[in-house]
């Protein structure tokens, strides 16, 4: 009886030490990181077979592991997918640029890329030592620490979220509302003292409001954006957010500059009726049109390159519409500058 039982524990062993250190089908770019996402998520979680797609260079199997998952949480934290259908599938696939059998599968981590050794793809030397760097980079204040400082009930899963990350994100919004009302009177006070000391009328209310708004709002986005790695969100909603990012940081950014252009063009207004000449009072609004007009079409361009748009015909249908519009306003302008 003890023999058959040494017997099957012995067995139980060698089946366990196969399943963890079998060959994984690593034969092209595609398999390779197919097999790495499959064994670093969800219910496959599985880090030693997800540590075999690197190459091991000179780091320990538990080493390789524990930089297999700091690669998945670098690719979560910058909402960065790998899509495996545009994956080439080739056991022989050669990079057009370097003509050697190496694969980059994102352009805003050139450090990542696979290459391939003694017929296995596998994520390079140069991957292998950077992770370290670029979870560092990615995560300045280390959230596992935290969170094992928070308190049980904190760590509850309440609609897919962890119940810490929603009061963090609700408590950074309930403080931006305070703050935003400090910030506004603060902005009120300090244009009008200005405009005062230079003795001009200052500008309306609601136009100082809103520039106060469009700041706050944009400065409290910065922000997010930079330490959005603390609430540890999924990747699906890192991506969302940061493509929510990408659209209301140049949009708030140019709604703010919008009414820069009409404090200043106010300031210039009054600065020009203290003039005897009448070529101030027509050249004003003239430039101020032309600020706003640029202003808006450069946001317009910015967000679309956010966005991932190819801008360059976007740029040819400008300056096409940039010089019909100056061949259109040349007689306007004739006439303008012939009653000065």
């Amino acid at each position: 009886m003890k023999r058959i039982l040494f017997l099957l524990l012995i067995i139980s062993v060698q089946f366990y030490s196969y399943s963890n250190q079998a060959d994984l089908s690593l034969n092209s770019p595609r398999n390779t990181l197919f097999n790495y996402f499959y064994y670093i998520e969800g219910t496959n979680f599985n880090p030693n077979r997800a540590a075999r797609c690197f190459a091991k260079g000179k780091y320990k199997q538990d080493e390789l592991r524990e930089l297999a998952i700091k690669l998945k949480k670098i690719l979560d934290a910058r909402g960065l997918k790998i899509n495996l259908e545009d994956v080439p599938d080739n056991p022989d696939y050669t990079d057009s640029a370097t003509g050697i059998h190496s694969y980059q599968p994102l352009k805003s981590l050139p450090e990542i890329y696979l290459v391939k050794i003694n017929n296995r793809w596998v994520f390079s030397d140069y991957t292998t030592n950077s992770i370290d760097a670029l979870y560092k980079t990615t995560f300045p204040i280390e959230t596992e620490n935290i969170k094992k400082k928070l308190p049980n009930f904190l760590l509850i899963d309440f609609w897919g979220f962890e119940l810490w990350q929603l009061v963090f994100l609700l408590l950074y919004i309930l403080v931006g509302l305070l703050i935003y009302k400090l910030f506004k009177i603060l902005f009120q006070l300090s244009f009008r003292l200005i405009f005062r000391l230079l003795k001009f009328e200052p500008p309306s209310n609601n136009l100082i409001l809103s520039l106060s708004r469009s700041t706050f709002i944009l400065i409290l986005i910065l922000i997010l954006q930079n330490f959005l790695y603390l609430l540890e969100f999924p990747i699906q909603i890192n991506r969302s957010l940061l493509i929510a990012f990408n659209i209301l940081i140049p949009l708030f950014l140019t709604i703010a500059s919008y009414n820069v252009i009409d404090i200043l063009s106010q300031f210039f207004s009054q600065l020009s009726r203290r003039t005897p000449s009448t070529v101030d009072d027509k050249l004003v609004p003239l430039i101020r049109k032309i600020f706003k007009i640029i202003i808006v079409i450069s946001g317009i361009i910015f967000i679309l390159y956010n966005l991932g748009v190819e801008i360059t015909p976007v740029l040819a249908g400008v300056s096409l519409g940039g010089l019909a519009l100056a061949l259109a306003a040349q007689e306007t302008l004739k006439h303008f500058f012939g009653s000065v």
